[in-house]
């Protein structure tokens, strides 16, 4: 009953994808921070090169709540906050700072 708040952004792939659209379907939850990477067509078949080394893909199809794929387009957060390099640079962490005042 209580609100939580899930940030994510671009460096966020697979798992965290899958549980950023799981969570969004929660009432109390808020997905806070950028669009995720769009990168998490997990599984898949992995095949072992003549140079010993393995090359692997994805072959599931994972999709948001509205239908439309999350692979290359990622997950849209509920609250856009962008985080960038001048923020940092100033040592801060705008998602964060948004995601406490959301739980305040």
């Amino acid at each position: 009953t209580n609100p939580v708040v899930v940030l994510v952004n671009g460096a966020s792939f697979s798992e965290a994808e899958r549980f950023a659209e799981i969570m969004k379907q929660v009432p109390t939850v808020q997905v806070v921070g950028e669009t995720t990477g769009g990168g998490s067509a997990g599984g898949g078949d992995r095949f072992l090169l003549p140079n010993g080394q393995v090359f692997s893909f994805g072959t599931y199809d994972y999709r948001r709540y509205d239908g439309l794929p999350w692979e290359s387009v990622g997950v849209e957060p509920d609250v856009v906050v962008p985080q960038t390099p001048a923020h940092v640079a100033a040592g801060r962490d705008r998602q964060l700072e948004v995601a406490l005042r959301l739980l305040g």
